[in-house]
């Protein structure tokens, strides 16, 4: 697990730790609200990650983690 968090670009890491806050589920408008970013750059680098890896995942029209201790890693990557 810590290997992917690494492999992670500082911004992925910021989008992802903003996402974390609301759990294992997540909408992007409310991660773009937390980073202060524009919706279509959060989506654009959500969307990379999906296809990238499996850390993200899309689905009824909401983000989900891959698994519930990406979420809890990337919580406390905010502390």
């Amino acid at each position: 697990m810590r290997q992917r968090v690494e492999s992670l670009t500082p911004d992925e890491r910021r989008v992802l730790s903003c996402a974390a806050v609301q759990g294992d589920t997540f909408e992007g408008a409310l991660v773009a609200s937390l980073t202060g970013w524009q919706l279509n750059r959060v989506l654009r680098l959500l969307g990379d990650l999906m296809r990238r890896t499996q850390v993200v995942h899309y689905a009824k029209r909401r983000f989900r983690f891959g698994h519930s201790l990406l979420a809890e890693t990337f919580y406390h990557l905010l502390s």
